[in-house]
Formats: C-alpha cells, structure tokens, sequence
C-alpha cells in the first residue's frame, strides 16, 4: 500500500505540471493580479490545492473508520488526489469539477492507479438540481470562494441523516452547523490545541 500511494501521489504531482503548464497559457489572456487559477463558479478564483493522498486515506480509514460499503462524493476534485484516497478506501466515489482541464486530468490518474470505481461529472455540485443524498460521505477543501461557509452550511443540509462531511482546512471548522451535525474529529471536548491545528474535520448529519 504503501508503494501504491507513492506512485499515486507521483501521478498527481505529474498531472500537475500538465495543469500548470496550460493555466499558465491561460493566464497569459487575462488581466490579473491574483495567482493563477482555475475555472470556479465562485466569487473569486481560488489557488489550487492538492490533498495529500496519505493524509487523507489516514483520516478515513484510522481517525473516523469511515464505512467502506459506501458511496462518497468529492467536491472541486481538482486533480483527483482526494478522490483516489476515497477510491483506495469505499465502495465508489462521484468527481464533481467545474474545470474541464482539471476534470480530464483527474481520469487520467485515476485510471493509471488503477481505480475504476470512480465517475465524473463536469458541472457545479452547488447546482441544488444535484442530489446529495444518496452518498454516505462528503469531502470539500476550503476554501473554494470568499463565502464558502455560509454556501457549505447550506449545501450540507441536502445530505442525507449519517452522512459524514469531510473538510480539510486549517481552522476551527465552520461548516458545521451544531444543529443538524455532530462533530466527530477532532473530538469537541479535546485539547483545544488539537482542535487548531487538525487536517481534517469530519462530522456526522443529524
């Protein structure tokens, strides 16, 4: 396993230079100050990010023991390094990417790792007309526009009760409303240092 993640992540960084090497065509067309960016439906063109694979298979598979009969969805794939943890791990995983570049890419690490349990869809998974329900499992990074809180907070009451809502960020999660969520790591009630300085944020709906 160990071996695989490594080339995995080998991939993932090769697609990257293929990413980069045509966003910086782009760039080239628009005037900007930003860093480059890829295609969003945000109010802001957000810098990419790439999930550590091992990190991320971590969490799901030690930290949460996320169920493995599952179907699981990844929001702003990008390059698909989140969803081939997700892939390595449950029974299938949904790519939602609004960026055709990125979406393309993805298929192709995918498909080298070997992992077919994987569909794609070109498209905003902000759409309300996409059902959330039928996954188990979410995963999002922040941040993908300036108001992704307040969008998140909304978007996740469309899971179903017992979906788990994976974020990596490196704050005090905010996307999860007390309300209709509970917070499974970090634990609540742990040392508060910990709570800061956390990967990932997973939480179960209501």
């Amino acid at each position: 396993m160990v071996i695989k993640l490594v080339q995995i992540e080998e991939l993932v960084r090769q697609a990257e230079r293929k990413a980069f090497s045509e966003i910086n065509k782009r760039a080239s067309t628009v005037h900007s100050t930003l860093p480059i960016f890829f295609d969003t439906s945000g109010p802001h063109h957000p810098v990419y990010h790439a999930t550590p694979v091992h990190l991320l298979l971590k969490h799901v598979s030690e930290e949460i023991s996320l169920p493995r009969d599952i179907e699981a969805a990844v929001f702003g794939s990008g390059l698909g390094a989140s969803a081939t943890a997700l892939a390595l791990w449950v029974k299938r995983v949904t790519l939602f990417e609004i960026d055709p570049l990125l979406l393309d890419l993805s298929k192709e690490v995918l498909a080298a790792a070997g992992l077919d349990n994987a569909d794609f869809v070109a498209g905003d998974f902000l759409d309300v007309a996409v059902k959330l329900d039928n996954f188990g499992a979410v995963y999002f990074y922040n941040p993908f526009s300036d108001d992704c809180p307040q969008i998140m907070s909304q978007r996740l009451l469309a899971t179903a009760p017992g979906t788990y809502a994976i974020s990596h960020q490196m704050s005090v999660p905010v996307f999860h409303d007390p309300q209709h969520f509970t917070l499974v790591h970090p634990p609540a009630n742990g040392e508060q240092q910990k709570l800061l300085l956390s990967e990932f944020y997973t939480a179960i709906r209501k």
